[in-house]
């Protein structure tokens, strides 16, 4: 905890800021009510007990109180909650660091808010080269909410691709696909181009909101690649069968147990013209412990799709 303790103070400082950042916060108004998603009672005496600040150590404060509060219903270990830390100690250490992060707020206070008119929000990554023809990845996170390290993570791993990373409450598990319309025609308007095909990846809680966005719009994504997490059952037999999917999970994940996830992989494999299951020895939050492995197997699929 000690460094994360640095990291708060770090933050309330900061470092130099960019002076054109390639990462933004955007809010705008979104004519549909934002989720109010309750915490469980333990959760939610941790939240309450932080400091509401939008510095990025102090992020890195409240996602590790949550996990050390309750690490079981993380599906970890004590043993794997200690190399999480490390690595999250790690990666908001770099975003202090980095000036394309510099001055980012977190996200996470809205999160956690109960405020149903509050508005909407995303991340977005543009590289210095502004082309309008690069590819766009859409990235729907977790549950927990838009921690800034994923807009870390995929600055780092994709530098060639424009970053949508919408945010929903706590969890896009049950967010209506009109919400990420209306966030990609914001994006839209913000980056002055149309945004056509783009790949959608998605993560843990996030996974099934991604895969109903393909089935309610067959042919709006170039692929989808759904990490640390699967289809719900009832989607397996929709998913498009033109759609390549990459499924990325690791064999130690308590949350999605390896057993269900290759039994959905061996019915999707059936289905679909291309899928492909690939597995790290890891568990649930592979993308904070492996982020190399996890960078690998993502360039390799998006490099033939």
């Amino acid at each position: 905890m000690r460094l994360i303790a640095f990291l708060c103070l770090l933050a309330a400082y900061g470092f130099a800021h960019a002076a054109d950042p390639i990462v933004r916060s955007v809010w705008f108004h979104s004519d549909l009510p934002q989720p109010v998603h309750r915490l469980p009672p333990d959760l939610r005496s941790v939240a309450d007990r932080l400091p509401q600040w939008r510095a990025p150590g102090l992020e890195a404060l409240g996602l590790w109180s949550m996990i050390s509060a309750a690490p079981a219903r993380f599906g970890l270990s004590q043993e794997q909650a200690l190399a999480l830390r490390d690595a999250i100690n790690s990666r908001y250490l770099a975003i202090v660091r980095d000036p394309d992060m510099a001055g980012l707020q977190s996200a996470w206070p809205e999160a956690i808010s109960t405020d149903p008119q509050r508005r909407g929000h995303y991340f977005l990554i543009q590289p210095a080269d502004t082309d309008p023809e690069l590819p766009v990845i859409v990235f729907l996170h977790g549950w927990g909410g838009n921690f800034l390290f994923y807009a870390d993570f995929l600055k780092q791993a994709l530098p060639g691709y424009r970053i949508v990373i919408p945010s929903y409450g706590l969890s896009w598990r049950q967010a209506p696909t009109a919400y990420l319309d209306e966030v990609l025609e914001h994006a839209e308007n913000r980056l002055g181009t149309t945004i056509t095909r783009p790949v959608l990846m998605t993560i843990s809680a996030g996974g099934p909101a991604g895969f109903r966005a393909a089935i309610d719009n067959p042919t709006a994504y170039r692929c989808i690649i759904s990490l640390a997490t699967q289809p719900d059952a009832a989607q397996l037999d929709k998913i498009p069968a033109a759609l390549p999917v990459l499924m990325l999970v690791g064999t130690n994940d308590r949350r999605f147990p390896i057993d269900g996830v290759q039994h959905a992989a061996r019915r999707l494999d059936a289905r679909l013209d291309n899928f492909q299951l690939t597995t790290l020895e890891a568990d649930h939050f592979f993308l904070l412990t492996q982020p190399q492995a996890t960078t690998t197997a993502i360039s390799r699929w998006l490099a033939d799709h």
